[in-house]
């Protein structure tokens, strides 16, 4: 018999997170499987401040600040435990969040190809440990201006050279304005930090996010399990049916159904 998916205190729900230049839309193929495969579970993809739904709200500069935007939205939403899922720079993110949350109402915890750097590091140190390199980067994303990744940039580092034409269409229409504070500012990981029910995606055919980068990732912050995916960086976009499937699983397994 299946648990209740609603309680006195709320519902449960799979709650999606987007990375660096994207917003909710890209989880948009992600949401359609899992309504298909699944139409009585609950489904939230978020958009972070400056994104998509949320354009006239002041880009975040910390993850701190990104993830209270994310417990907002959930608990607008009447959600009393949720199943997180972070792409990309939602590594960020993710753990703030599901620390917010607590372990009464985190489900689980979903980080697919995410960054997650040391604790007092930035994205840019993972990326160049000398300080003459990575320091200016750092100093110049506090000013927090707006850029969008070119495109034979994002083609390379979230596509793959398998990637059909209507994908990387995709991937090219969804890419937004990004504020840099969160993408280049030193993350801080919280005080008594929830790793409960932990797992991570990794995405095998990524340009973005190295197999180096993505082992140096995967064991910052510990994991329970590890998931193989033979996508690029976007997986959500280039494999989104092989995604729902990995999402639904776990948050099935979290939910002991």
């Amino acid at each position: 018999m299946r648990k209740a998916l609603n309680n006195a205190a709320g519902k449960d729900a799979i709650v999606l997170v987007h990375g660096f230049n994207h917003d909710a839309r890209c989880w948009n193929l992600v949401v359609k499987e899992l309504r298909a495969m699944a139409p009585e579970v609950e489904v939230l993809s978020v958009d972070l401040p400056g994104r998509g739904s949320k354009k006239r709200e002041f880009f975040v500069r910390s993850a701190e600040a990104a993830a209270k935007s994310v417990i907002r939205d959930i608990d607008r939403q009447n959600i009393h435990r949720a199943f997180l899922v972070g792409h990309s720079l939602a590594g960020h993110t993710l753990p703030h969040a599901a620390t917010l949350l607590g372990e009464e109402r985190l489900l689980g915890q979903m980080y697919i190809a995410a960054s997650i750097p040391p604790d007092g590091k930035s994205f840019f140190t993972t990326l160049f440990p000398w300080r003459v390199i990575s320091l200016p980067i750092e100093l110049f994303c506090k000013t927090n201006i707006p850029m969008k990744v070119p495109k034979p940039l994002r083609e390379y580092l979230w596509c793959c050279k398998t990637t059909p034409k209507e994908v990387r269409d995709l991937v090219h229409s969804g890419a937004v304005w990004e504020g840099m504070s969160l993408f280049g500012a030193p993350v801080h990981w919280p005080k008594g930090i929830v790793r409960k029910n932990s797992f991570w995606v990794r995405t095998l055919q990524d340009r973005g996010a190295t197999q180096r980068l993505q082992s140096q990732y995967r064991d910052e912050l510990g994991y329970d399990e590890e998931i193989f995916i033979d996508a690029p960086h976007d997986c959500m976009l280039s494999h989104p049916r092989e995604t729902a499937e990995i999402i639904l699983a776990k948050y099935r397994q979290c939910r002991g159904d």
